[in-house]
């Protein structure tokens, strides 16, 4: 690849499980270059050699940033994310997802979150947005405010406000029935993923394997 064999596009950190798959994080401070698009090449031409030399296996590539928030999202491509809160005490930082992505963000056996872990330094806790509202570890304002600062779907907006309208409308009933109930109900505690033991995660995020085809964003190495 010329632009980084000649310091053009730096490769800040790289994190792997050979064989399987790497992530890489690229950074360019020449604006009229495309990190990523320089090491992808044309139709993919560039890292498809990489990984015919690799024996298959199959590479990420993101933007690297010296933004905690920015490269966190970034590391946990495909999958999107709606918010992060860091925690600079312990290093560590919230992600939420949107439920309909959190096996593609954890990734087969907890893969995804492993090599994002490893390419950025983060402790990383994901969880969804529903699981996230329900825990108190974030509100609807949280999302809103992330959402309107980040440069996401035009309609995920409008569709989140009707779906968090719609639940809170569920909730208000809920409540009202519960002001006879006097029994106590037991609080949901938060469990926190922070991957400092990954082989623990392959068995308890087996159940991800068979919910998506990740291959289908693998989009670096379609020829058309």
């Amino acid at each position: 690849m010329p632009e980084v064999y000649d310091g053009t596009v730096e490769i800040k950190a790289v994190s792997r499980e050979p064989g399987e798959r790497s992530k890489v994080a690229v950074y360019t401070s020449n604006e009229s270059i495309d990190p990523i698009g320089s090491c992808v090449g044309p139709k993919g031409s560039r890292v498809k050699n990489v990984v015919d030399e690799l024996n298959g296996e199959m590479i990420d590539i993101i933007i690297w940033s010296s933004d905690p928030v920015v490269f966190i999202s970034n590391a946990l491509s495909p999958s999107e994310v709606k918010y992060v809160a860091i925690n600079e005490t312990d290093h560590s930082a919230l992600v939420v997802v949107p439920d309909d992505q959190l096996s593609l963000a954890i990734g087969k056996r907890g893969q995804n979150a492993r090599l994002a872990v490893r390419l950025t330094g983060w402790k990383i806790d994901i969880k969804s947005v529903s699981e996230a509202l329900e825990l108190g570890l974030i509100t609807v304002d949280d999302i809103t405010a992330s959402v309107e600062n980040s440069p996401v779907d035009s309609n995920f907006e409008e569709e989140f406000a009707q779906e968090m309208l719609e639940k809170t409308l569920d909730e208000d009933i809920d409540d009202t029935e519960e002001e006879n109930i006097e029994e106590e109900e037991t609080v949901p505690v938060k469990k926190v993923i922070e991957y400092e033991d990954f082989e623990d995660l392959d068995d308890e995020y087996s159940k991800y394997d068979e919910e998506i085809d990740y291959d289908e964003y693998d989009k670096y190495y379609d020829a058309d």
